[in-house]
């Protein structure tokens, strides 16, 4: 429930009022009654920034149009060409009540209320406040605030209503929640003489004849519920509108409050302030929006930059344990260096060690070569390689002949007696008749 500063301008004073609105009940934590000189003191030292004011208009305009069953924006554009059509300002601010739409002929159309006023009037009142840098949340005639209060209090009821102090009064005919019209007229005092029930009574009758509804009841808004002078009867009952259950104390607080009090009734939507304004209002309030949401990253970066900043320090530290980790290790691989230099002279001993003890002998190998290799084969060389399989051996050499049926005879006949050995197997040979060499490979198990 937001706290609402409402400030009422009469004629020559203001009445601010503090309160909130929750649920279709007011709360007040408190009034002022300022002086017309002191209202711009009171708006230098208000800490408050945004107000809502209502405000009674110079002079204003009023009418009720028909217009197409339309809605949103479509409908204030249209109710917009009407005012501008009809208004007797140079330039203007308006606001208008829509009814519920009926069907007139084929087409079904509705009745808008439309209220104006001159925008002249209502850029002095902003600027007022503006020069003290407060906001005007919404700008509502004083006219439109009491018909808010009443179609809130009587929804179902025809009420004229009267309000307002001083020498204008205020009249305004409110028919089962609809707003008919709204009328000033000229006063004698601050409370209600005959000179006043005569215009009222003109205006019942008014509302008789020429809109074919009469009110049933006539109630006193405000001040002029507290002075009822008048000899002269109205056409219909009259009642003063005071809260249910009030004490007496509250009853005349009401009466000195009901007009500033009828703003939290108020819709929003009855705002005259200048379109110019409301575009501005509408940029502060983007840019407030966009400050917050920039506060809002500055915050998360903050708290962002703060972490990194941990976790850099973190991983510095982290760093200098592993840059001390590698002088060690380099000291360490400086070692192993100069130890592998001094291990790699026995390097050919611990190989031949290890085939020995692990692999097939190669002395056996040897020996057994020589005694199948005849005397028509000439060994060239030889080369020895351990595999998982066993010894293997490759041998180059020569066949002795120098007819080519001789040499394929002998060199078979090699092939022959290595392969008559068990432990023998001859991989793989290929012999040169050209030049009567050969090369063969041959697996030692």
């Amino acid at each position: 429930m937001a706290r609402t500063v409402v400030v009422s301008l009469e004629d020559d004073r203001a009445t601010v009022l503090y309160g909130s609105y929750k649920r279709g009940r007011v709360s007040i934590d408190d009034a002022l009654r300022l002086g017309e000189d002191g209202l711009d003191d009171f708006l230098a030292k208000e800490k408050t920034r945004e107000f809502v004011v209502v405000k009674h208009f110079r002079e204003s305009h009023q009418d009720t149009v028909v217009v197409p069953n339309l809605r949103g924006g479509y409908l204030r554009r249209v109710v917009a060409s009407e005012a501008a059509r009809i208004s007797p300002y140079p330039r203007h601010c308006f606001t208008f009540i829509a009814g519920e739409p009926y069907m007139s002929g084929e087409r079904k159309v509705r009745d808008v209320f439309l209220y104006i006023v001159d925008a002249a009037e209502a850029e002095e009142t902003i600027t007022r406040f503006a020069a003290r840098n407060k906001v005007v949340r919404a700008l509502i005639p004083d006219a439109l605030a009491v018909a808010s209060l009443m179609r809130s209090a009587l929804p179902a009821s025809s009420t004229l209503c009267v309000f307002g102090s001083g020498v204008e009064k205020g009249l305004l005919f409110v028919d089962e929640g609809r707003l008919r019209f709204v009328r000033f007229i000229q006063s004698h005092g601050e409370g209600l003489d005959d000179f006043d029930v005569a215009n009222i009574n003109i205006t019942i009758n008014y509302c008789r004849q020429k809109l074919k509804a009469s009110p049933s009841a006539l109630m006193l808004v405000g001040e002029v519920g507290r002075n009822y002078s008048a000899e002269t009867q109205p056409l219909v009952a009259a009642a003063c509108m005071l809260p249910v259950h009030a004490a007496p104390g509250a009853q005349d607080a009401y009466l000195d409050l009901a007009v500033p009090l009828s703003a939290f009734f108020a819709e929003r939507d009855l705002d005259v302030s200048p379109p110019e304004y409301e575009r501005i209002l509408w940029t502060r309030r983007f840019l407030r929006s966009s400050a917050v949401l920039w506060a809002g990253m500055a915050v998360v970066c903050a708290i962002y930059a703060a972490f990194m900043f941990q976790r850099l320090s973190w991983l510095n530290e982290r760093l200098d344990e592993l840059r001390a980790e590698l002088r060690d290790i380099d000291a360490v691989m400086a070692s192993y260096e100069e130890t592998k230099a001094r291990f790699e002279g026995y390097r050919a001993f611990v190989e031949l060690f290890n085939s020995g003890v692990s692999e097939a002998d190669v002395a056996s190998f040897l020996a057994v070569l020589s005694e199948v290799t005849p005397r028509s084969i000439d060994l060239a060389s030889y080369s020895l390689e351990m595999t998982a399989e066993g010894l293997k051996a490759r041998l180059d050499g020569r066949i002795k002949g120098r007819k080519f049926v001789s040499l394929e005879v002998y060199y078979r006949d090699f092939i022959e007696a290595i392969e008559s050995r068990d432990a023998m197997e001859v991989r793989s040979s290929r012999l040169e008749l050209s030049d009567r060499s050969f090369v063969m490979e041959v697996l030692y198990r």
